[in-house]
């Protein structure tokens, strides 16, 4: 094999020095040689399946299953509002009616008779006297700069 210049850079003759002229040797180019095209064995045309994917379908399956599940159950508390709802309107009227019934069966003046005949009296004729009572004066709690200040005044006492 011919010699080859050590330095890349120099590929041509350069006028003025005393180097000999190079001749570029040619050699032969050949063709590259491609690699054979690989036949893929069964395992390597098995689908791959990645895991954090497949969790990650699981996990919507049960967020959609936990929706589905909570959707239900609120439709079924709002049915049973409703239901309460018309129940207490229902206790509503029947508790007017029942007051109604209950004041239509009683005489106050009967009743003030029955009270006057058992030794009450009326409460206009009573004498009233009224007590005056004052409360002593709450007593102020140290604020917490003030406890802040007696602790830090206890520790260089």
């Amino acid at each position: 094999m011919a010699s080859k210049p050590d330095i890349r850079y120099i590929n041509r003759y350069v006028s003025g020095t005393a180097a000999p002229k190079l001749v570029p040797q040619t050699t032969p180019q050949k063709k590259p040689r491609l690699p054979k095209p690989r036949t893929r064995t069964k395992q390597e045309l098995l689908l791959r399946i990645d895991p954090v994917a497949i969790a990650g379908i699981a996990v919507a399956m049960v967020l959609l299953v936990l929706m589905i599940v909570g959707v239900s159950r609120l439709n079924a508390r709002q049915a049973e509002l409703s239901a309460n709802t018309q129940y207490l309107e229902e206790l509503q009227t029947e508790n007017v009616e029942l007051k109604d019934l209950y004041q239509s069966g009683y005489d106050l003046e009967e009743i003030e008779r029955i009270a006057l005949a058992l030794g009450m009296v009326p409460k206009d004729t009573l004498v009233h006297e009224t007590i005056q009572v004052t409360t002593p004066a709450p007593v102020e709690e140290p604020s917490r700069w003030e406890n802040f200040w007696d602790f830090v005044a206890g520790l260089f006492a």
